[in-house]
Formats: structure tokens, C-alpha cells, sequence
């Protein structure tokens, strides 16, 4: 069976619902008052990124420090988003294209640095009631700001390094770290419970827009 491929339409649908589903750019002005807390230790310390993206900047007690380097980055806006990949990496997209959805794991550039990296509690925008720790939700700010969208799999060239997707929450130019194709058997489980204020939300990503209509979620950030 082929996989099934959003339209142009559907993808342009989608880009005004999506972008703050997990939680805030970047961490607010205001996030003392909002209940925002940061580990009284400063560890970590931003680095350019050239080359390579350092995930710990503090020694472990092997004394090492681990980095990634990116395999490509995220290009283009309003409803035409695609995943360059570097060129010593393309070998690596072969048989992409037989699977509908791919696991593109990107860094927060936006939140690589002292004050989100060392954010450890925030208030989601979904459940602004509710003080969360920051492995409980999936907002950018976090010690390692790594994060992961499934996304749909319009097209891929191989030869010019070329991913299109309909969608991805990650600004223009974000660097890519990882794909990974989507497998059911292991990235999916089939009873998942969570706290009962997500328990509005839909228990998994509509194809249209408007299947959302109906349930709780609010996409605004204030």
C-alpha cells in the first residue's frame, strides 16, 4: 500500500494551528511570576553552531562531553516546508520514501541558552492551571533542548537531500539531528494513559484541521 500524501491544501490548512501546540518558544519575561522555576546551579553554557551542537557544556565524571552534529536543517514557511540535508548525509534517506511519516528530531536554537536551559518547571498554554516539570510537557525550554515532530512525508529526493513536509513546529533554519522513519510497533502504543487535563485533547493527530473542532484546545500563547 502507498502511503498516503497531504495535499498542498491540507498542508496550508494545518499552519495556523500548530505552531505553539507544546508549549512556548521561548521561555516568557514573566516566567517568575508564572511559576517558572531554574535549577540554582548554572551548568550549561550556550555554544555557536559551527559544527557541531554541544549538548552538555560541563564535564561528566568520565570527564567527557557529548555532542551531535546536524544533518541538515529546516527551510521554508507558510505551507512549504522542507528538510535539506547536509550532502555527506543522503545516502541515509534511501527507502525513506516508502514510509508515510518520519520522526524528525531538531534542536530549539531559540531556547539553547542559560536562562531556558536551566528552566526545570513551567505552566503549559494548554493547562495554564497547572505547574508541570519540564519532562512532563514538551516545551523547547528544557536542560537539552531537543525535540521531536512526526510529520508527514510528502516527497523525498534523495539526490538533493530534499524532505518535504506539510508541517513542522521548528523556526526557519533550525538544525535537523536525527530522523528516524515512523514504525508503528514501537512508536505507538495502543492503551497510552495522561492526566486528565489532556483529557480533551483527540488521542491522535487528525488528517484535517477541522477535525479538531469540538475539543478543548486552545492554540493561543498569551
Amino acid at each position: 500500500m502507498n502511503p498516503v500524501r497531504p495535499t498542498a491544501l491540507r498542508q496550508q490548512r494545518w499552519d495556523h494551528r500548530l505552531p505553539f501546540l507544546w508549549g512556548p518558544p521561548e521561555v516568557p519575561v514573566e516566567a517568575e511570576a508564572r511559576g517558572v522555576h531554574r535549577s540554582k546551579e548554572h551548568r550549561h553554557s550556550s555554544k555557536e553552531y559551527e559544527g557541531a551542537i554541544t549538548l552538555m557544556s560541563r564535564s561528566t565524571r568520565a570527564g567527557t562531553t557529548f555532542q551531535v552534529r546536524p544533518i541538515g536543517y529546516v527551510h521554508g514557511e507558510e505551507g512549504d516546508f522542507r528538510i535539506e540535508i547536509l550532502e555527506q548525509y543522503r545516502p541515509a534517506l534511501m527507502q525513506l520514501e516508502l514510509f508515510s511519516h518520519v520522526m524528525v528530531f531538531w534542536w530549539a536554537t531559540r531556547s539553547d541558552n542559560d536562562e531556558s536551559r536551566n528552566t526545570l518547571t513551567c505552566r503549559p498554554p494548554y493547562a495554564t492551571d497547572r505547574e508541570t516539570g519540564v519532562f512532563a510537557c514538551r516545551a523547547e525550554y528544557r536542560p537539552n533542548p531537543i525535540m521531536v515532530t512526526t510529520c508527514a512525508i510528502m516527497d523525498v529526493d534523495v539526490e538533493n537531500g530534499i524532505v518535504t513536509i506539510p508541517w513542522i513546529d521548528a523556526a526557519p533554519d533550525t538544525p535537523v539531528i536525527d530522523l528516524k522513519a515512523y514504525f508503528p510497533i514501537s512508536d505507538r502504543v495502543k492503551s497510552p494513559s495522561y492526566p486528565e487535563w489532556l483529557s480533551s485533547w483527540p488521542m491522535f493527530m487528525p488528517e484535517e484541521p477541522e477535525d479538531l473542532d469540538g475539543f478543548d484546545i486552545d492554540f493561543d500563547v498569551e
